[in-house]
């Protein structure tokens, strides 16, 4: 069924019936193509910028819009609204197989994948707002320049739309198509002029006709008219353009990470989604000036705290080249965990147990071991920690579970008349041999004066296990 409501281009409104670009004719007899709107994207820290990021302000009211809760392996973090937009997108990268002409295309295009943005009006979001008004006369969605980018609004109040991943339903119309239709105005293209704007049927429409074809779903992927003007735009992957081909080793922040590929330069930027507002001046989840080695087809680089579940990249800004977007998981630093058995004195019949403020990110140094209401008031504590947790054995009337070698943290506390007990982990203060380092997993426990219990005079806390991250 063909539908043929409108679809905005940057910002412009078509009249129904009419498919052509913004200020082209098609001559009698004359079949035209792809058109192009006189833009791009840039990849560069120079010129137009570092402009490849997407993201989605998830404002999408129908339920139909953010049912799909089953995770994908190459779209990891993303669910719902965010993840149709983001395989929207994806339709244009360099690695992403085109179902319709059902191969691989040599493409010099890749997006950067960058999660969940709060702000509907900074630059390269997508959402379901209308801050044009522009959401009348039959209007899908629209795209619209900003400073540094580009702006995407679906009109959510007119139309009921669909995440997928499968076919829409009834009257839904596919979030993924319209998105891959919009990026396509956001990255230069115009609409296409090809005899098959509507045409018979779906499944060889361009993705950047000026009307969908039914709900949208054949917009998904590009014909080779469209995949013709996004070469003329960016051209074929030049012979250096860099490719990731794998990943392995840790993908937990603070870890190291081994991204394999080929035609790395010898130094290059590795950038990770980041869940930045938008991608302006100092550039988040991006590791600066990393090596290269096998003969730029391996980088070894140390996952930053700001990166978060979504994809990776190798960025040679010094070339304007971006490699192709690879998917992964990002663990986050772990929270702490209790260990080992606390063991009763003579405030608490439970014994005194540890916890934490701050957290184990070593740049913020902020990591303070806290006892509350279990140790004996007015008693000296002293704190001790090691990686060899690996023991559980009598220690005073305690036990100890952190084995040779550990070391102590100064200065001595005292717990306070309540029985509580703050100890700041200053990491600049550690002994040498004692050194925390990112991707390393450390014990903690206190122990503490007890002369009122009758026993060995000094007991100790439970243990607290901490991962470290960079």
């Amino acid at each position: 069924m063909n539908r043929n409501p409108k679809i905005a281009i940057r910002g412009a409104l078509l009249p129904v019936g009419l498919a052509a670009g913004i200020g082209l004719v098609a001559l009698p007899g004359v079949v035209l193509a792809y058109t192009l709107l006189g833009i791009s994207l840039g990849i560069s820290t120079a010129g137009n910028g570092y402009q490849r990021d997407v993201r989605v302000d998830n404002t999408f009211a129908d339920a139909a819009s953010n049912n799909n809760n089953v995770p994908e392996a190459n779209h990891p973090g993303a669910l719902g609204a965010p993840l149709a937009v983001w395989k929207g997108a994806q339709a244009w990268a360099s690695d992403t197989f085109d179902a319709q002409i059902n191969a691989f295309v040599n493409k010099n295009f890749d997006i950067d994948w960058q999660g969940a943005a709060s702000n509907p009006n900074a630059g390269n979001v997508v959402s379901a707002n209308d801050p044009l008004s522009s959401c009348s006369g039959g209007v899908l969605a629209y795209t619209e320049p900003t400073s540094g980018g580009w702006r995407m609004s679906f009109c959510d109040a007119s139309w009921t739309w669909s995440d997928g991943p499968g076919a829409p339903s009834g009257a839904q119309i596919d979030i993924q198509g319209v998105a891959a239709h919009e990026y396509g105005h956001a990255l230069g293209m115009g609409h296409s002029q090809t005899a098959n704007c509507p045409g018979s049927g779906c499944g060889n429409n361009p993705t950047m006709c000026a009307f969908i074809c039914g709900s949208g779903l054949s917009a998904r992927d590009l014909a080779q008219d469209d995949i013709n003007g996004l070469g003329a735009i960016y051209g074929t992957a030049p012979a250096g353009k860099p490719h990731i081909s794998g990943i392995s080793g840790s993908t937990m922040v603070g870890g190291l990470l081994t991204i394999s590929g080929t035609n790395f330069a010898g130094t290059v930027n590795v950038k990770f989604t980041a869940g930045t507002s938008q991608n302006t001046g100092t550039i988040p989840g991006v590791v600066y000036n990393v090596a290269s080695s096998g003969g730029g087809t391996t980088v070894n680089v140390t996952i930053p705290n700001e990166a978060q579940s979504g994809n990776v990249l190798v960025w040679e800004p010094a070339q304007s080249l971006l490699s192709n977007a690879f998917p992964i998981a990002v663990l986050p630093c772990p929270t702490p965990t209790n260990f080992c058995t606390a063991s009763p004195n003579s405030f608490s019949p439970t014994g005194a147990t540890l916890t934490f403020s701050g957290g184990t990110l070593i740049p913020d140094n902020n990591f303070v071991l806290q006892s509350f209401a279990d140790i004996p008031p007015n008693k000296t504590c002293l704190a001790f920690y090691g990686m060899n947790t690996s023991i559980n054995v009598v220690f005073g009337d305690g036990r100890r579970c952190i084995a040779n070698p550990f070391y102590r943290i100064y200065p001595v506390q005292m717990s306070n008349v309540f029985g509580d007990v703050e100890y700041p982990v200053d990491l600049n203060a550690l002994p040498a041999a004692g050194q925390i380092h990112a991707g390393e997993t450390w014990g903690f426990q206190i122990m503490y004066r007890d002369p009122a219990n009758g026993g060995a005079g000094f007991n100790s806390t439970d243990g607290l296990l901490t991962t470290w991250c960079q």
